[in-house]
């Protein structure tokens, strides 16, 4: 009887574990199916003890049949939770019901192609849809962008079944849009604009994005995490910039009325993409004393510049509106900077007056946004010489000529200098030996 007895309360342990799973059951059939078999595997289990318990009963008969009747409940009970089970296992799911899936690729919708990092934003197109029993209510979308890649300030929905919104997108990375009411078995095309920024990284794993679902479904208040939804990485474009040539590498100021120039040639050889804009310095220069930066162009515009006295250095932006004169084999006359393009920046200085030495130089160009440099900084070193030939050769001219004799009177005479330049600065002599 004492076998029989701790049968009987091993049963009813699993019953309630049984119960307890009825009450705590989840929508992931896998862990439905695998509740369903546990329940049908215990009525198996109490069916046998019985059997077995019934066949060696040698014992006080009134106590076999009470035994037996307790284990008999068991079975019942048993038997209701697994009905319990397999009913939960066959009703409708209110919850993971809403899925997505990115349309890169496929024909009739945007193409995300052209993600130029810190260029114009491209097109993500996501298919959402809702594939359960249950209409889908206060849908709450947030994308979780891996690194490299954020919103573009643009979503809107392409069909009419539902509307797509944005809510929240003051972090860029992790926007939020509204969703309107989804109907059973309906989906809606989300057109998302996308940017590539300074911390995308091609050479390593797959860039993607994750998205949170939050939303009402059937009386109930529904969270999804999808994650990996798309890969991304071919349609990222890094423009990359290189400086060439500086035309002379030194150039020499020769007077205190011309401008004398160095031209700068810089190329963009990033494989298939885009560049809106980047950043020109000459770094190095000062600019406090007699030498002057005179003007500077792009592609033969005026190009505005800063200069911080404290830094020495000359800042400008080059943007879209200098792109369309670019040459070079790539060259298209658009307001980008392509692929195989060039352009001619051109510095010209003057020279008031004498410089205390030659300028040497450093001219940059990089490009970056959202407060960061991207990659590497193009340079090239130069130098500007002061070196003047203002035509102020010395002229001579005698005077009172006194001739001597030998062993007799000195000889004498006057000896004015003077410059050939009379300009008052041109022709100024100074450290004269």
């Amino acid at each position: 009887m004492k076998a029989l007895s701790f049968t009987i309360f091993l049963s009813f342990m699993v019953i309630g574990s049984l119960f307890s799973n009825v009450q705590k059951i989840t929508f992931d059939y896998g862990k439905q199916e695998s509740a369903f078999k546990q329940a049908m595997g215990t009525f198996m289990v109490l069916q046998d003890c019985y059997l077995e318990q019934y066949q060696q009963a040698d014992c006080d008969h009134e106590k076999q049949l009470f035994s037996l009747y307790q284990l008999n409940q068991s079975i019942y009970k048993s038997c209701q939770a697994f009905a319990a089970l397999k009913n939960a296992y066959n009703t409708p799911m209110a919850c993971g019901q809403i899925t997505m899936a990115s349309l890169v690729g496929v024909p009739g919708f945007a193409n995300l192609d052209q993600l130029n990092v810190c260029s114009v934003p491209d097109t993500l197109a996501l298919l959402i849809y809702n594939d359960g029993t249950n209409t889908a209510t206060n849908i709450q979308l947030q994308l979780d962008f891996d690194p490299g890649l954020s919103y573009g300030g643009v979503g809107y929905s392409k069909n009419n079944s539902a509307t797509v919104t944005p809510f929240n997108v003051s972090d860029p990375t992790r926007p939020i849009f509204n969703i309107s009411n989804m109907a059973p078995n309906s989906a809606v095309i989300a057109y998302i604009a996308v940017k590539a920024n300074c911390d995308v990284d091609i050479s390593g794993q797959a860039i993607s994005l994750d998205a949170n679902v939050n939303y009402l479904s059937g009386g109930m208040t529904c969270q999804e995490t999808l994650q990996n939804v798309g890969e991304y990485n071919s349609a990222i474009k890094v423009p990359v910039l290189n400086l060439l040539s500086v035309t002379p590498p030194t150039r020499n100021i020769t007077n205190s009325t011309g401008s004398f120039c160095q031209d700068i040639v810089i190329s963009q050889d990033g494989i298939d993409s885009k560049l809106n804009s980047y950043t020109f310095e000459i770094d190095g220069i000062d600019l406090t004393g007699n030498l002057s930066l005179f003007t500077l162009t792009a592609n033969g515009t005026t190009l505005p510049f800063t200069y911080n006295p404290t830094t020495q250095k000359v800042t400008a932006t080059v943007n879209a509106s200098y792109f369309i004169s670019n040459t070079g084999i790539g060259a298209n006359n658009n307001n980008v900077f392509d692929e195989d393009e060039r352009m001619t920046i051109r510095a010209c200085y003057k020279a008031a007056a004498c410089l205390n030495g030659s300028e040497f130089l450093k001219y940059k160009a990089w490009y970056g946004c959202d407060n960061k440099l991207c990659f590497d900084i193009t340079e090239k070193a130069a130098a500007l010489a002061f070196q003047p030939n203002y035509n102020a050769t010395p002229i001579a001219t005698t005077s009172n000529i006194t001739y001597g004799g030998i062993c007799g009177n000195n000889l004498s005479f006057d000896v004015r200098v003077r410059s050939a330049n009379t300009n008052p600065v041109d022709g100024l002599w100074e450290d004269v030996f």
